[in-house]
């Protein structure tokens, strides 16, 4: 991104002059940044009394500074021909750590508690400023990449090979349908959970074999999940055959498609998707393409007629082909790469964050309003329901809404579950294929065109702008129901 920047705004600036900046500047970064955590470790172990932490300490120490020493090695060494600096500066970063911090380590014995509070503070408020910092440069970036193409069109059309007529119509109606399905599914299952582990559940091995697998969930890299959701939800394993002949359906009526005698189509109703070609004769029924019924009747072939239902004999011995029509209902097992599919793989992502924050919310609501309500004749599920969700939903609906914020940015799952990534339509029901803004981002920064890299920072723009009014809903809907609280 930053070559491609730097070379946006200064065309006339040659490679090796851009690689030798971004080669200053990383030198730059890593210096500060080894330096300061040198002085927070050594101000740290100082603080340490025994012999064993101190042994622990210079160990760590060690470890940090060897590791500091590989990283600076591993960044530097591909960017800089000449020989000596790429050797050069990896070992000046290491004496400077172990230098900085037995400095920080050995002559801060008489400074004072308020003295290392102070430092420590202002090495976390130049943390943070370097973090505020890069999220602004990046930020920066991609908003004048992509600020050619930020206009209504951009929302209005569809995924084009021309990056001037590309749009997220389909990528930004996809991402809202799985997000729904996501909400829906995962906060009412998550919410559920944890009433049951902080309200119900006794203390014993189930609840902890329950809450180690939670905890063990939260940090399984989301790619694994779209290889589950994939196996479970759009294969099911495999015991309602294959995708495209599933067994079992609901909502779709199935034809088999004729010509009539001025060659419009002509659609004759199947019992099932198995059923054999039907045998045409006259007075069968039939539908014609604007989905009207007819009755059909046979005819000479080359006979000219205007009736709808009127077919030649030679025209009626076998379809030209067979169509389904979906209801808005349709369900089939199994689902596929559908809405669906996605929107429960994207469910598995964020149901343990879904349960870790709603535990937290429900475990902030005092001990005595519980008691008070139990001491008042109040049922277990009465109280849960009455004092204990009421208070803890502010807490419950942030965190979910943030989770499922998340979801919304996740491409690794949707890209192993689907791998479809150029659509030209939206969703009309849960059954349809999808793509997301995360997958048509994916596909735009990958094309060598650099039209279509500005297209992707655009659509960057209008992923965050869709994450940030997610967000903003979350905090209204937290002040909303802490008023009534207060």
């Amino acid at each position: 991104m930053m070559l491609q920047l730097i070379a946006t705004v200064a065309p006339e600036v040659s490679s090796a002059e851009v690689t030798s900046s971004l080669f200053g500047f990383e030198v730059i970064v890593m210096a500060l940044l080894i330096s300061a955590s040198a002085v927070v470790l050594g101000m740290v172990f100082r603080g340490m009394k025994s012999v064993e932490e101190t042994r622990w300490g210079l160990t760590f120490m060690v470890a940090v500074g060897v590791a500091s020493l590989a990283v600076a090695s591993g960044m530097l060494l591909p960017k800089e021909p000449s020989g000596w600096v790429s050797w050069a500066f990896p070992f000046f970063l290491g004496f400077d750590f172990i230098a900085l911090f037995a400095a920080s380590y050995f002559f801060t014995r008489k400074m004072s508690r308020q003295g290392r509070d102070r430092i420590f503070h202002t090495f976390c408020l130049l943390v943070t400023g370097v973090s505020v910092l890069a999220l602004v440069v990046m930020l920066s970036a991609i908003g004048y990449l992509g600020w050619e193409y930020l206009s209504w069109d951009l929302l209005s059309n569809y995924a084009s090979r021309n990056p001037d007529k590309a749009g997220v119509k389909a990528a930004l109606w996809g991402t809202v349908w799985i997000s729904i399905v996501c909400g829906l599914t995962a906060i009412p299952i998550g919410t559920a959970t944890a009433i049951y582990l902080e309200e119900y559940s006794r203390k014993g091995k189930l609840y902890r074999f329950i809450d180690l697998n939670i905890s063990n969930l939260a940090g399984v890299p989301s790619i694994v999940y779209g290889i589950i959701g994939l196996t479970i939800f759009a294969r099911m394993f495999g015991f309602f055959g294959p995708i495209n002949e599933p067994h079992f359906q609901v909502g779709s009526t199935h034809y088999a498609v004729y010509l009539n005698a001025e060659g419009n189509s002509v659609n004759v109703p199947l019992a099932h998707r198995d059923a054999e070609d039907p045998e045409l004769s006259t007075g069968t029924k039939a539908l014609d393409s604007d989905m009207n019924p007819i009755t059909l009747s046979l005819v000479p072939d080359e006979t000219t007629s205007t009736d709808p239902g009127a077919i030649w004999k030679s025209d009626a011995v076998e379809p030209i082909q067979r169509y389904e029509d979906r209801s808005w209902f349709y369900l089939q097992l199994p689902f596929g790469g559908t809405v669906l599919a996605g929107g429960f793989t994207l469910a598995l992502v964020v149901l343990p964050i879904v349960i870790v924050a709603s535990r937290e919310a429900i475990r902030a609501v005092p001990p005595s309003l519980r008691e008070a309500a139990l001491g008042c004749g109040a049922t277990r599920w009465q109280m849960v329901r009455k004092v204990t969700l009421p208070a803890a939903t502010p807490g419950i609906m942030t965190g979910s809404i943030l989770a499922v914020s998340r979801a919304m940015g996740e491409a690794a799952p949707l890209l192993v579950l689907t791998g479809i990534l150029f659509i030209r339509f939206t969703p009309e029901h849960l059954m349809d294929d999808f793509t997301s803004l995360p997958l048509q981002i994916y596909n735009w920064a990958g094309r060598p065109q650099e039209a279509f890299h500005a297209v992707a920072a655009s659509g960057i723009v209008v992923l965050l702008v869709l994450l940030l009014a997610f967000n903003a809903i979350a905090v209204v809907i937290r002040q909303c129901f802490q008023k009534p609280l207060q």
